[in-house]
């Protein structure tokens, strides 16, 4: 529905980093709000072996939206050395959270480092939150899972693991001064640094031995209530309509006691007849109906947003036009649909100019005023 959905200065400052992958850069300077894409989505090679997380679950979730997925199943192979959930990412509210992270491998070796990444700051080594740990992660020849033993010894920042889990659980805490739209990634860099090998630091690395990218991506949201005034039944009716990426296509708003700020909805309006559409507010604010589709669109920008629609008696003018007579300005042309007779009036009652079997009437040449149209006996009044 989302059309969340998205952001300046990305093109000009991360365009290699779109290109190339997340590569570190080097200005210095804060960047501003970014996509996922844009400010830290790596693009690992493809080299080495490979190994994968195998699940990921969100515990003791402080500030975390109700809808939000906790439990994640990272996608890997052999060959495959990078995972995000960016297409359903971790909902959090302002004023920052907290949660526990909990991740599992079936298998991995080499060192882990875990880094907290903000769209709207430039990635550097800087970003580290937690190791780098060092060891073996399994048993057997050579094996001894210590890497869990010295993740578990940084107990002072709350690191527990499990050596027969094959689980290391980590407290993550979003700042507190991301606001709505921005996104923070919590990325597990996973490489081999035996046999001489090292890892330079960076979270966006391209070069680290045997690399293994596995991302969190969290999205700060904020929702807003919307509620739609009762209408009398005999005067008509309306709909508030949400956009379903799905099947491409508007469709009757599921839940609008919780919509995410920013989201486009519209309202479509349906007069009874005899009725005719007298206006549509959000809250103080008059809606104008798009001249595209007769549509009513709005952004939900506030926490609690009131549609009202009110109807009013249709005049003959009002009749005539849901006929399809209508008087277009800038073509100075009243159409007709296929009239048998049309007269029109100057405000004096003089006739100045008839026509008959027409679906359009040309009326440029008259004096800028007001007239009155008969279009087989039916009124309608236009401003040329």
């Amino acid at each position: 529905m989302k059309k969340i959905t998205f952001y300046s200065f990305k093109k000009s400052l991360l365009t290699m980093a779109a290109v190339m992958g997340c590569v570190s850069l080097s200005y210095g300077q804060d960047i501003v709000k970014a996509s996922y894409d844009d400010f830290g989505k790596p693009t690992a090679d493809n080299t080495g072996n490979k190994r994968w997380q195998t699940k990921g679950e969100v515990l003791k979730a402080v500030n975390v939206a109700e809808e939000s997925p906790l439990t994640f199943t990272p996608e890997g192979a052999s060959s495959y050395q990078a995972w995000d959930n960016s297409d359903n990412p971790i909902l959090v509210y302002p004023g920052g959270a907290t949660f526990d992270l909990k991740v599992t491998y079936g298998d991995a070796w080499g060192s882990l480092t875990v880094f907290l990444l903000r769209s709207d700051k430039t990635p550097s080594a800087a970003d580290k939150i937690f190791g780098t740990y060092e060891g073996s992660w399994y048993e057997g020849v050579s094996g001894t899972k210590e890497l869990f033993t010295n993740a578990a010894n940084d107990s002072e920042q709350g690191v527990t693991a499990s050596s027969s889990e094959g689980s290391i659980t980590f407290p993550i805490t979003i700042p507190e001064d991301m606001t709505v739209g921005e996104m923070a990634v919590v990325r597990f860099i996973v490489c081999k640094t035996t046999e001489g090998k090292t890892f330079d630091g960076d979270p966006c690395t391209k070069d680290a031995y045997e690399l293994t990218y596995c991302d969190y991506v969290v999205r700060i949201v904020k929702y807003g209530a919307v509620t739609l005034g009762e209408i009398p039944a005999e005067q008509g009716s309306a709909e508030i309509q949400s956009y379903d990426e799905a099947t491409s296509s508007w469709v009757s708003a599921s839940d609008l006691s919780r919509v995410e700020i920013g989201t486009e909805l519209r309202v479509a309006v349906t007069p009874a007849e005899g009725y005719s559409v007298s206006s549509v507010m959000k809250n103080a604010t008059a809606l104008t109906a798009s001249e595209e589709d007769g549509y009513f669109y709005f952004t939900v920008d506030e926490e609690n947003i009131a549609i009202l629609v009110s109807f009013q008696v249709a005049s003959s003018i009002d009749r005539v036009e849901s006929q399809n007579v209508y008087y277009n300005a800038g073509e100075a042309v009243l159409y007709t649909a296929d009239a048998q007779r049309v007269e029109i009036f100057d405000l004096s009652g003089r006739v100045v100019m008839r026509a008959a079997d027409v679906a359009s009437v040309d009326v440029s040449t008259l004096n800028g005023g007001v007239y009155i149209a008969v279009v087989d006996g039916k009124v309608v009044k236009f401003v040329k």
